[in-house]
């Protein structure tokens, strides 16, 4: 009976094989993964304050990645807006990020970028999104209407940080946003304040500053608030390095193995 002897480089392209496949499985589900759903909610103001707002449906609402929050919790643009720099943005008046804000927006109009995701809002006034992958800053747009909404003007270009965040809660998937609306040819002036769960940070105070047209104060911030030196994380907690060195050394011992394959079959050829 011959026995049969492993050998170490028979070792190593087996755990090849599985970190291979390890590697190839478990960053690909966590890509996937959404991390949050952000719905706006648009209304006409009314007349005497202690009624509701008026929901308006039709109005077709569009949402742009501009900027990829990094692991130093930084904005990186995106390339049709690498000329833009979002880092300082907790550092500006809300008429300067409002100002970014339409910039941004004509860039999208001038160089005709499709949207990440487009909804129109339904009989209650709201748009629905899902399809959050990245932790980012975001440009919400109204890209049209029909119906009723046609007498309505269109709302202010803003910013807003998706997901957001809160000192107390950490990381928050469900965002609101609830830009309101003024009739055409109206004296009153068209504000576009958007209420965002909350607004606690440096991070979410730039999107909720972002999205007033006529306001006159600051928004209110936790003194709770975070600072540049305890920025939150973004939940990404993988190591890319060791993936790095993971996929190389599988790579490595897959190509020992087809190495080993064609030489033992020249042996026999020979």
């Amino acid at each position: 009976m011959v026995k049969k002897t492993v050998t170490v480089k028979q070792i190593v392209v087996l755990l090849s094989i599985v970190l291979f496949s390890f590697f190839i499985n478990m960053p690909l589900a966590n890509a996937q993964e959404n991390i949050a759903s952000y719905i706006v909610e648009v209304s006409y103001p009314p007349e005497n304050e202690n009624d509701p707002p008026e929901p308006v449906a039709d109005v077709e609402v569009s949402v742009y990645l501009i900027a990829v929050l990094d692991e130093n919790n930084l904005y990186q643009p995106e390339t049709a807006f690498s000329d833009f720099d979002f880092s300082g943005l907790e550092k500006m008046s809300a008429a300067e990020i409002q100002k970014t804000a339409c910039l941004v927006a004509d860039r999208v109009t001038q160089q005709e970028i499709p949207a990440d995701m487009t909804e129109i809002t339904a009989a209650n006034g709201t748009a629905e999104f899902y399809d959050f992958f990245t932790y980012g800053l975001y440009l919400t747009v109204q890209t049209g209407s029909t119906g009723k909404a046609e007498a309505y003007s269109r709302f202010e270009p803003f910013l807003i940080q998706i997901p957001n965040y809160d000192v107390k809660q950490g990381w928050i998937s469900e965002v609101n946003a609830s830009p309101k609306l003024s009739l055409k040819n109206s004296n009153d002036s068209i504000t576009t304040t958007t209420a965002v769960t909350t607004a606690t940070t440096k991070i979410t105070s730039v999107s909720t500053t972002t999205v007033t047209r006529t306001q006159t104060t600051s928004p209110e911030v936790s003194e709770n608030s975070s600072t540049d030196s305890n920025k939150p994380k973004t939940g990404d907690e993988n190591n890319l390095q060791l993936w790095q060195i993971v996929f190389g050394v599988s790579v490595l011992g897959i190509i020992l193995l087809l190495a080993d394959i064609v030489r033992d079959k020249r042996k026999k050829e020979k």
